[in-house]
C-alpha cells in the first residue's frame, strides 16, 4: 500500500471541527472533508497520485460564497477566488457536467430550494450560473 503524506499545515485554516475522508471524485485516490466551526465552511482536498492534493473548493455558508484555492502544486494555495452563491449553501460537488473534460461544480441552496451549476469556461474562472433545479416545497 502506498503512503501518502497529508500537509501538516494550511495556516488559512485555523478552525478545524471534524474531518473525513472518501473517494469524492470517484478515482481510487482518498479525498479529505475538512468541517470548520467559526466560519460555516467546508474544505475539501482531492488527492493525487503523487501524494499531494488538488485545489481546495470552499464553501462559505456566511457570507454566501464558494472559494477555490488553488494549489498549482506546491501546497501553498495562495491563489483564491471567490463565487457568489444563494444564501444557506449546504453541498458543493464538482464534475465534468458538460463532458468538456474541465470540472464544473454544482452548489445546493437550502433557503430557495435550489441546486445552481456553475460551468468552467475553460479556465477555471466560473463566472455564470446557472439554476439546474428549483425543488418545490410539498408541505412534508
Amino acid at each position: 500500500m502506498e503512503k501518502r503524506s497529508i500537509p501538516q499545515d494550511h495556516s488559512r485554516r485555523i478552525d478545524p471541527y471534524a474531518i473525513s475522508t472518501g473517494y469524492l471524485d470517484g478515482d481510487s485516490l482518498l479525498d479529505i472533508v475538512v468541517a470548520h466551526i467559526n466560519d460555516a465552511t467546508i474544505s475539501i482536498y482531492y488527492g493525487s497520485e503523487n501524494g499531494t492534493f488538488q485545489d481546495v473548493i470552499i464553501v462559505n455558508d456566511r457570507d454566501a460564497s464558494v472559494t477555490i484555492s488553488y494549489d498549482y502544486y506546491n501546497l501553498s494555495f495562495n491563489y483564491s477566488e471567490a463565487y457568489p452563491v444563494e444564501n444557506d449553501v449546504t453541498a458543493v460537488s464538482v464534475a465534468d457536467w458538460n463532458n468538456d473534460s474541465y470540472p464544473d461544480f454544482v452548489t445546493t441552496d437550502y433557503s430557495d430550494n435550489t441546486i445552481s451549476l456553475y460551468i468552467n469556461p475553460k479556465n477555471g474562472l466560473f463566472k455564470n450560473k446557472k439554476i439546474f433545479i428549483q425543488m418545490l416545497d410539498h408541505g412534508v
